[in-house]
């Protein structure tokens, strides 16, 4: 499997579909579609079963996924790692916040956080609750703000 391949496949398996994985990897569907087939070309096995139109992940897709997901985890850390040293700081926490909480709590919890820990890098992203989810679901995020539960399948994150 290529890296290109491994990516697309665990977005597909994170989002449940090809056009949510396509968003999440900011690619086209048509381009996630076309990864997918070489990767099943390239394995030689079908990864998912395509009934009525949805994607039903085989019983292969189930323990590659296992490996997969260990390896974006680390990949994940490679490049939280690449960005941080580019940035120069020792440590560096990403926070995502939804607009509302942005103005209102987050600035007070920054000023009092920032007093206790000034050495280390904090960036704050404002987003809407999905794409939160999102970020958190690709491991580019540690901490998130927002006023609801999303609804998501993100039950196999680790923390």
């Amino acid at each position: 499997m290529r890296l290109r391949h491994i990516e697309v496949f665990h977005a597909i398996m994170q989002a449940g579909t090809i056009s949510g994985a396509a968003q999440l990897l900011n690619i086209s569907q048509p381009a996630a579609t076309k990864v997918l087939q070489h990767c099943e070309i390239q394995l030689g096995l079908k990864l998912f079963e395509r009934i009525k139109g949805k994607l039903h992940p085989t019983p292969e897709a189930h323990k590659l996924f296992a490996e997969v997901d260990k390896l974006n985890r680390d990949l994940q850390s490679v490049r939280r790692l690449a960005s941080n040293l580019k940035n120069h700081p020792d440590e560096a926490v990403r926070l995502a916040s939804t607009p509302t909480l942005s103005i209102t709590v987050v600035p007070t919890a920054l000023a009092a956080w920032r007093k206790k820990f000034g050495n280390v890098h904090c960036t704050l992203a404002t987003h809407h609750t999905s794409e939160i989810v999102n970020a958190l679901l690709l491991g580019m995020l540690i901490l998130r703000c927002h006023c609801m539960t999303p609804v998501t399948r993100i039950s196999h994150l680790s923390p």
